[in-house]
């Protein structure tokens, strides 16, 4: 503990100013088109890109807060903030509110994003702490429950988005903490059949309260232990070394898929089930579930090589395009900017990426490296889900594109990020 409470001086050398600078500019494109977004040549579209400037003010003053404080403060803090959080979360959802219980102060403050941050803190400090025993199972399993927790609140607000996005960056902070390969197939095996399964259930429409669903499922069941039963037969006959265990394990972990897959199925809201129905087959939806994606993906197309110029995309301006100035950000400045304009925007999401990795391979120590880690991995898991769901790869999530969506919560979370790689990127001495 005493590494942690010796605070030392940074080299302000070692300050990454190409990550700093990659933030901001990431950042000013996000106002630029949060101003095209919902422009319509009324005085009052000011309000929006004006409002967002200001938040990024604020949210710079955070980081600079996040990197003057020497990181490994809040490491003897960690389960202190985990456990306010769990109040915070808890509270969001006693709030009596029809709707989605997300926020606080009228929208002001989202806990599930600032939840994400002290998660990541609260696992490194658990995992860099056990470095020495990280293979032990009970040290797995600590950390499991912390992060299915957080991502039950999350989930029941409701923020499937926001509770998805937990699972991978736990997963990589797990990997780089030293926790098992096995232990890592016991939430990987049971995550890929509760995913494939759910949507095998929507997009079949399959009901699991009729009599008939209840025949198929005593059907299926058998059908899963014969064949189970069978795989662990003609393995025991086999030389694989523990290929027995390896049968029992990943059966054992398809079961819990399947069961946690019925689960979210009944808990799933409507709106949900529609997005994720709408992923599977848009097409079929064009002026329902399925809108988003389409018009989308037209957007994204209609740019061509060098788009259609500033304030000048026809999806965007005739309002066929829904939650231009959030969550389908990326597909405005697509069509505004087209392929070479979205590649700039990938780049530069690259280059903050790659830089963040940086420091977290130049970490001082292991709760440094853990840190950055959950940071790159929350970073790069809302890109790719974000602009996923803008081109038709992922489901409508709801996850906005860090640094360029319109909003505070967001814009303030992934800079008090950008601030603590900043700060785990400098040598002290």
């Amino acid at each position: 503990m005493n590494r942690y409470r010796s605070l030392k001086i940074p080299r302000v050398k070692e300050f990454d100013v190409v990550l700093l600078f990659t933030a901001i500019v990431i950042s000013i494109i996000g106002i630029v088109t949060v101003f095209s977004a919902v422009y319509s040549g009324l005085e009052n579209d000011d309000n929006l890109w004006k409002s967002q400037a200001i938040r990024l003010f604020v949210a710079l003053v955070g980081m600079l807060a996040a990197l003057i404080i020497d990181y490994r403060v809040w490491h003897g803090f960690s389960y202190i903030f985990y456990g306010l959080g769990f109040v915070v979360l808890a509270v969001v959802l006693a709030i009596p509110e029809s709707g989605a219980r997300r926020w606080f102060l009228g929208g002001a403050i989202q806990p599930s994003e600032l939840a994400r941050i002290i998660l990541i803190i609260a696992l490194a400090k658990c995992l860099s702490d056990k470095k020495q025993v990280v293979s032990q199972f009970k040290v797995f399993v600590v950390a499991l429950v912390m992060v299915l927790a957080y991502t039950f609140l999350i989930f029941m607000q409701p923020s499937l988005g926001y509770a998805l996005t937990l699972i991978p960056i736990s997963l990589v902070m797990f990997y780089v903490g030293g926790i098992s390969g096995t232990y890592l197939l016991l939430v990987i095996i049971p995550g890929a059949v509760s995913a494939i399964t759910t949507m095998l259930i929507l997009h079949k429409n399959w009901s699991l309260v009729s009599s008939t669903s209840l025949a198929k499922a005593m059907v299926l069941t058998a059908i899963y232990v014969g064949c189970s039963s069978l795989a662990y037969y003609l393995i025991s006959k086999t030389r694989v070394r523990d290929g027995t265990k390896w049968v029992k394990l990943v059966s054992l972990c398809a079961f819990i898929g399947i069961l946690v897959a019925l689960v979210g199925c009944a808990v799933l809201k409507d709106y949900q089930k529609a997005r994720l129905i709408a992923f599977l087959d848009p097409d079929s939806y064009p002026s329902s579930s399925g809108y988003h994606i389409i018009q989308s993906k037209i957007a994204i197309g209609s740019g061509g090589l060098i788009g259609q110029g500033y304030l000048h995309g026809t999806q965007n301006r005739l309002d066929f395009l829904p939650a231009q100035h959030t969550d389908f950000i990326f597909s405005v400045a697509a069509e505004e900017w087209g392929f070479l304009g979205a590649m700039v925007i990938l780049a530069l999401y690259f280059t903050l990426i790659m830089n963040g990795l940086k420091a977290a391979a130049r970490a001082d120590d292991t709760f440094g490296t853990l840190l950055a880690t959950g940071i790159v991995a929350m970073i790069a898991t809302q890109v790719f889900l974000n602009i996923g769901v803008t081109i038709g790869l992922m489901p409508v999530t709801g996850i906005p594109l860090p640094l360029m969506s319109y909003g505070g919560s967001s814009l303030f979370t992934t800079f008090i990020s950008i601030g603590l790689l900043l700060n785990v990127r400098l040598k002290r001495v």
